[in-house]
């Protein structure tokens, strides 16, 4: 972490921030609109992660769409942009993750490993004797695990970095149930039914 700081203070380093972005949209076009988003996330070069569908119009419930979504991090803002334009968005939060410092830690890290293991290499192609032999051959494979590790963890860290995540719930507007032919007891009973299913689903 000594060599890394002064980098980033210098402004060198590339920062490492994973954007994750959620968003509560509404429709009364349901297929049309989920045409669209999937579209624009080919569009972008992103790809559908999850996606979880249901309701059915045929009994009268209302469709929703849960979708996770991995754009890449270059695109998100012109994705978003593009959303804006479909359905209607009542809710949006955006989390942005900065692991710069732990980034540029285990690279420093891995840099030390990588000595070591060569220094290991060295003192094996030397030793004459079993005990040695085994011992230096105990801390390679040691150090050769955390090598593997941190490997794993920065490549982990850079295609999230790469690939934002967007979550998007999408639900259809639910079809008026009130009529000019409804008696007054009708409408009033409905609109408390209503009034009670809106409550519950909040």
């Amino acid at each position: 972490s000594g060599t890394a700081a002064p980098k980033m203070a210098q402004g060198v380093t590339e920062r490492k921030l994973i954007r994750t972005v959620t968003l509560t949209m509404r429709t009364g076009n349901y297929d049309e609109d989920l045409r669209s988003i999937q579209s624009l996330v080919t569009s972008v070069g992103g790809y559908e992660e999850y996606h979880y569908e249901s309701g059915d119009t045929a009994s009268g419930d209302v469709r929703y769409v849960e979708m996770t979504l991995r754009i890449p991090a270059d695109q998100l803002d012109s994705f978003l942009g593009g959303i804006d334009g479909i359905g209607r968005v009542v809710n949006r939060s955006e989390n942005t993750i900065d692991r710069t410092t732990e980034y540029y830690d285990n690279e420093t890290r891995l840099n030390t490993l990588n000595t070591k293991m060569t220094r290991l290499n060295e003192l094996l192609a030397q030793a004459e004797n079993i005990e040695d032999i085994l011992a230096i051959e105990t801390q390679i494979s040691d150090t050769q695990y955390e090598i593997d590790m941190l490997t794993g963890n920065q490549l982990n860290i850079d295609r999230q970095v790469d690939m934002s995540t967007v979550v998007i719930s999408l639900k259809e507007d639910k079809p008026t149930e009130i009529t000019p032919e409804m008696t007054f007891g009708q409408k009033l009973s409905r609109a408390v039914k209503s009034s009670w299913e809106n409550f519950a689903e909040f």
